[in-house]
């Protein structure tokens, strides 16, 4: 072979060989373009945007929702018009438009985070072509929900459970009324010693106010005897002489004086009988046992037959120590209203002095040999 063809045929391998690499070459770089420019089809739920389908040129406000986050923007062609975020919690944003809007123009919004952004597009129109299409989107969506029936909704039925009636025995109402029998003989007792000793009260201030009353006639009759004689004295001696009328008037003077004196100390009288009328009615004092509630500035205690003597600390709505715990007593009367109290407290024998000046109101005037003067009111 000789050496031209040598060459021709090298000079072909190395064209066949230029032309391969830079077809490789070519289909690398459109390969890698491809990849930049495509959006991947991941989960729509996940990534998205939505915004009204068109608005009018004098609208300045976009709001819609987009995937929690991501950035928004409003662009015209390459031009960005504004940008915002979507709010990270409910993923609503609002994009404010700038002024300079045309009909036949299409806007695009973006809702852009790392490699993904999906977007819408908007057309702008004039604001009477705009209201024409709001007002058919309302009508269609009457139709729409003339059309959906609602369905009956079932009523919820109470169920009335009847209670069984209690059922009472012949012997259950007998019983019961033998209580109430009791109770109202009971009542009858009480009421009928109490009307005893209120007519006894009666009868001693009736004698009371009839001694005072003879005794203050007494009094008033042999006063106006002496004023007479005394009139009568001066009145002869009136006939006599003038320096006498002088002196008359004088013991005039004197007697009328003394005799306002009488009247005053009469008058108080009556005012202080009235006042021990008054207080030995509020005062009186009809205390068979001493029992019930009882307390101080520092205790409370409490005195029944069936659950016995209680003695506790209290203080400002607080109780404290307890001193006593169901202890038996009895009790006995030593004088008119004042009780001696005998009980077993820590199994020591004990005792204490009650002198009730109301029936409402005691005093303890000595607790185991020794005097005290604490009073106790019933609560």
């Amino acid at each position: 072979m000789s050496k031209k063809y040598m060459y021709l045929f090298g000079a072909a391998l190395l064209a066949l060989t230029g032309i391969g690499a830079t077809a490789q070459s070519a289909q690398a770089k459109t390969a890698h373009h491809y990849r930049t420019n495509v959006t991947r089809n991941v989960n729509a739920n996940s990534y998205f945007v939505n915004a009204p389908q068109s608005i009018g040129s004098n609208a300045r406000v976009i709001k819609g929702t987009a995937s929690k986050g991501f950035r928004v923007t409003l662009q015209n062609g390459k031009k960005v018009l504004a940008s915002t975020y979507a709010n990270k919690k409910t993923g609503r944003y609002t994009l404010r438009i700038p002024k300079g809007l045309k009909a036949d123009m299409h806007l695009t919004v973006t809702a852009q985070k790392g490699y993904w952004h999906p977007y819408r597009v908007i057309f702008v129109k004039t604001p009477a072509n705009q209201k024409a299409a709001v007002q058919a989107n309302k009508k269609v969506n009457k139709k729409v929900a003339k059309k959906t029936v609602k369905k009956p909704v079932k009523k919820s039925v109470k169920k009335t459970v009847k209670k069984t009636p209690k059922v009472t025995t012949k012997s259950s109402v007998n019983a019961t009324v033998a209580q109430l029998k009791n109770q109202m003989n009971d009542l009858k007792i009480r009421n009928a010693k109490e009307r005893v000793l209120y007519n006894r009260d009666e009868a001693d201030l009736a004698k009371i106010e009839a001694d005072t009353s003879s005794k203050v006639a007494a009094k008033r009759a042999n006063l106006k005897a002496i004023i007479a004689n005394a009139e009568q004295a001066l009145a002869e001696l009136d006939d006599e002489t003038g320096n006498v009328k002088t002196t008359n008037k004088n013991a005039k003077q004197r007697i009328r004086k003394s005799a306002k004196k009488v009247n005053k100390k009469a008058n108080k009288v009556n005012r202080n009988r009235k006042t021990t009328r008054k207080s030995n009615k509020a005062n009186k004092v009809t205390v068979k046992t001493p029992n019930g509630n009882w307390q101080s500035y520092n205790q409370r205690w409490n005195l029944s037959q069936k659950r016995g003597l209680n003695e506790q600390a209290y203080k400002n709505g607080r109780y404290g120590k307890k001193y006593i715990s169901n202890a038996p007593y009895k009790v006995n009367s030593v004088k008119n209203n004042v009780w001696t109290i005998s009980y077993q407290n820590r199994n020591k024998n004990q005792s204490m002095t009650l002198q009730f000046l109301t029936n409402n109101n005691f005093k303890l005037t000595s607790q185991n040999g020794h005097k005290t003067n604490v009073s106790f009111v019933r609560y």
